[in-house]
């Protein structure tokens, strides 16, 4: 009887633990080293998603990649053949950028990082391309601009996001008759633009408002007494600002005119001698009186307005056409703006 020894005892293939590829290194080497060694074994490796390297009939070949590795261990004395697996990772992070952008001109904004997850952490971050890194996933007071934000994993591992803080335009108002030259008691309304609708301001402001119809309106009608200028600020919702100045210059010269002759002779011109005044620049004529050229009273009346005929001089005296001759007047007259100015001189009444 003869008996036959069998070797079928299997090899020990051992591809290593499950392992992550250093974002870093351009290659790594796997460990096999507790398959089965010495002379009567061969060591193949393959894979299909990985890159190997070199060494790839050894327990330790250099991959280049991550992916599933297989390790085929093969004893040539009996023919057996073993395999294990390992599978070598490279997380890489994901994350969100979120931003904050300027509310007005040349405000800052910020970034910040939601949702970060994979990888391996800790992570850090950057938003000038990975120049710089810190632990906090939040940047503030950040200049309109480009940013290139990096989320780091522990394992050197990145994800990259361009975001953009984008540069409001500023307010502008713009007040298009800065400068303005009328005479006491003329009015003149503002006119005001801006770069932003109308509909946006939330607030509207006029400075030291004497003689504007409104404080709170974008274009007032302005009747200033005095030579000044008033300061015009608005403002959105989101607390953009901007101010404008209009100057005024006021001639203040007694708007008054009184003829130095008429001719009451019925023909309907220049029948009535009686004052004339701007509009609004007068308050009241406090008296208007008329003397020959002895002296002699002719005509006199009291606290009446301005350009109203109904108080003008017909050329008559108790009822009778006067011939014609030089007259002096004598006229008090209170303006609008508080003045008292008394007018003295002469008139001839022609016929």
């Amino acid at each position: 009887m003869v008996i036959v020894q069998q070797n079928i005892t299997q090899p020990i293939a051992h591809a290593g633990n499950d392992t992550d590829l250093n974002c870093n290194v351009e290659s790594m080497l796997l460990d096999g080293q507790f398959s089965s060694q010495g002379a009567s074994y061969v060591y193949n490796w393959e894979t299909v998603d990985g890159i190997l390297l070199v060494d790839i009939n050894t327990l330790q070949p250099a991959i280049g990649a991550p992916g599933i590795y297989w390790l085929a261990v093969t004893d040539v004395m009996n023919g057996c053949v073993q395999t294990d697996a390992v599978e070598i990772s490279q997380p890489r992070p994901e994350a969100e950028l979120q931003s904050v952008q300027p509310l007005c001109y040349g405000d800052p904004g910020a970034l910040y990082f939601a949702n970060v997850s994979g990888g391996r952490p800790p992570y850090q971050y950057s938003i000038d391309g990975g120049a710089a890194y810190q632990p906090r996933s939040f940047f503030t007071g950040l200049a309109a601009g480009l940013y290139e934000a990096v989320v780091l994993d522990a394992n050197g591992c990145e994800v990259r996001i361009v975001q953009e803080l984008e540069q409001p335009d500023s307010l502008v108002v713009a007040i298009l008759n800065p400068e303005n030259y009328i005479v006491y008691g003329d009015s003149l309304q503002l006119l005001v633009q801006s770069n932003y609708p109308i509909d946006s301001l939330v607030y509207i402001h006029w400075e030291d408002a004497d003689g504007l119809s409104c404080t709170d309106c974008l274009m007032p009608i302005a009747r200033p007494e005095e030579s000044r200028f008033y300061k015009l600020t608005v403002s959105t919702a989101n607390g953009c600002m901007d101010e404008s100045l209009v100057r005024f210059v006021v001639n203040k010269e007694f708007p008054v005119y009184i003829p130095n002759a008429f001719s009451p002779d019925g023909d309907g011109n220049n029948d009535l001698f009686y004052i004339f005044a701007r509009l609004g620049a007068v308050q009241s004529i406090r008296e208007f009186l008329l003397y020959d050229r002895w002296g002699n009273e002719v005509y006199s009346v009291w606290d009446f307005p301005a350009n109203d005929p109904r108080y003008g001089w017909d050329g008559t005296y108790r009822g009778q056409p006067m011939n014609p001759a030089v007259f002096v007047y004598l006229a008090r007259i209170q303006f609008s703006d508080g003045r008292e100015a008394t007018f003295k001189g002469e008139v001839v009444l022609v016929r």
